[in-house]
């Protein structure tokens, strides 16, 4: 029987009463809140969904916190069956509770959830939809009241450009249109042949850093989350793999490969990618029209980098591997340079910065020219999309120093592989690659800052208590350093061009700054003479 080529459906969520007195405790400490936390909080969802696997139900929600006893303690049934065994997960931001039963769970059973200090909660349990995306390229976001036009360009998009041929989208309780209404449009984008739209009422949870004004720790924002965890069991297990991105996001690509050729590629399921802003400065949309993609290409580039973000193939991920909104934890993986994300500030509600809004002059922004040439591609059949609307007057951007960013993270990594052990490696302000290591003066980072034609490296110390220790000993190995120029908590060691097409400079910057990073990290680990020659290094070629 074939599948229905669009379906809506509502997750078997269990939610404490709202008369109820029992709720999840803050997680965040008073003096770190802001008016609206409590408003924004979810104080009781305890699942957002319960999964059948087997006999298994999967039963993803937020951190229990306080209402952990509460768990322990209730008498939980499935059609008046309990489990044999009840396992509780947890994660960052988030738990899972899986539940074992003695025989196969069935779509249309009662799970039943009692204690003494709520009201009996119940839900009837969904089927799996793992194999309705069997075999499909996903694209996945949570949304709310985002314009339909939009929806439907993004889809299209992802769907030119990177062969995706299904949607699952979580709603988290539109007011602009109906479910219905959202499935209509979606509808209208021909390449897509599966459509998920995914009823999310829950709370989506206080910011943190600065979109709450306090820079608060990302401690109590569960609901994005809670749907990733919901995807991975409930959606995509037999699926190509899922794109995660916003609907003001675009993945451009730097030469012919999709994301889904390059995540089949990838041995550990995984592909991830930077970005940059692209500006609300209009182009060719004058008046008060509704913004496009296609009206707005210009950027500050490295300037202006924007969060993480990744594709990925959750049925051959380790058992542990975490999704979150830019990363999946617990697999190690690196950004890679054939993409990066374009992300529009313009098209967007404005629920997070209503700044966002606001129309900038293009004064030293810049033409992103990859991002040109894929939105003519992607929107041909829009005669505005075509029309050039570059100002003569403006500079491009190639991305180069996005691409040599992301190689020369993974060049390193495979250079020090047998002789520095990290113990962190990281994206500092999404554009200055560290490396972090544990050496007898202490924990230090290499830092590499990267410009338009040059990469600038530096050893910082993470403890102000050993910058003594710190300068002392590269004090002694001065004369093997390109430089020793003091900067925040460490110094500037050396620094190398490349070209902004890749060439034989950028493996001899790579090869140069590894070597300088290897007598800084021999003499940092067991006081060598300061006359010494570094050990010997093994410099492959690519």
């Amino acid at each position: 029987m074939n599948s229905p080529r669009a379906i809506m459906i509502e997750p078997a969520n269990l939610v404490i009463n709202a008369q109820d007195s029992t709720v999840r405790d803050r997680t965040r400490p008073a003096d770190n809140r802001d008016t609206s936390y409590d408003h924004k909080y979810d104080f009781r969802t305890l699942f957002y969904d319960a999964i059948p696997d087997d006999n298994r139900l999967i039963l993803p929600g937020p951190p229990l916190l306080n209402l952990t006893p509460l768990l322990q303690n209730a008498q939980i049934t499935l059609d008046g069956v309990e489990p044999e065994t009840v396992h509780t997960e947890e994660k960052e931001r988030a738990q899972s509770t899986i539940l074992k039963f003695p025989h196969k769970i069935h779509e249309g059973a009662t799970l039943t959830l009692r204690h003494e200090s709520i009201a009996p909660i119940q839900s009837v349990i969904d089927d799996s939809y793992n194999e309705y995306f069997s075999g499909f390229n996903v694209l996945m976001t949570m949304q709310k009241d985002e314009e339909l036009e939009w929806i439907t360009d993004w889809a299209r998009f992802y769907a030119r450009i990177h062969d995706v041929n299904a949607i699952l989208l979580f709603d988290n309780g539109s007011r602009k249109y109906s479910l219905e209404q959202l499935r209509e449009a979606l509808t209208t984008v021909t390449e897509i042949h599966r459509i998920a739209i995914v009823k999310w009422p829950f709370p989506y949870g206080p910011q943190g850093g600065k979109w709450d004004g306090r820079q608060a720790s990302w401690d109590s924002d569960f609901c994005q989350i809670g749907a990733f965890q919901t995807a991975r069991h409930k959606f995509l297990h037999m699926s190509n793999g899922v794109i995660n991105a916003d609907i003001d996001e675009l993945v451009i690509p730097l030469n012919q490969t999709t994301l889904f050729d390059a995540l089949a590629d990838s041995k550990n399921g995984m592909v991830g990618y930077g970005g940059h802003w692209i500006e609300n400065s209009k182009i060719g949309n004058g008046g008060m029209q509704l913004p496009r993609f296609w009206d707005h290409f210009l950027t500050r580039d490295r300037d202006d980098p924007c969060a993480s973000k990744w594709t990925g193939r959750p049925n051959i991920w380790p058992k542990d591997a975490h999704p979150t909104a830019h990363f999946v934890r617990n697999i190690e993986y690196l950004p890679s340079p054939d993409f990066y994300i374009a992300h529009f500030r313009a098209l967007n509600s404005g629920w997070k910065s209503a700044d966002r809004l606001t129309n900038v002059p293009n004064t030293d922004l810049l033409i992103d020219m990859p991002l040109t040439k894929v939105l003519k591609k992607a929107y041909s059949d829009d005669a505005d999309a075509q029309k050039d609307w570059e100002p003569k007057e403006l500079s491009i951007t190639d991305m180069h120093q996005y691409r040599f960013q992301c190689w020369i993270r993974a060049r390193i990594d495979r250079l020090s592989e047998d002789s520095i052990s990290w113990n962190k490696r990281w994206l500092w302000r999404y554009s200055v690659p560290v490396f972090e290591a544990k050496t007898d003066t202490g924990q230090i980072a290499f830092d590499f800052h990267i410009d338009d034609s040059h990469v600038r490296l530096a050893i910082a110390a993470r403890d102000r208590n050993d910058m003594d220790a710190l300068t002392a000993k590269l004090e002694g190995i001065e004369h093997h350093l390109d430089d020793l120029a003091p900067k925040h908590m460490g110094y500037w060691i050396s620094a190398m061009p490349y070209s902004s097409a890749q060439d034989p400079t950028w493996d001899m910057a790579a090869q140069h700054l590894y070597h300088q990073m290897v007598i800084v990290y021999d003499r940092l680990n067991g006081g060598v003479d300061p006359h010494y020659q570094s050990r010997e290094t093994h410099i492959e070629t690519p």
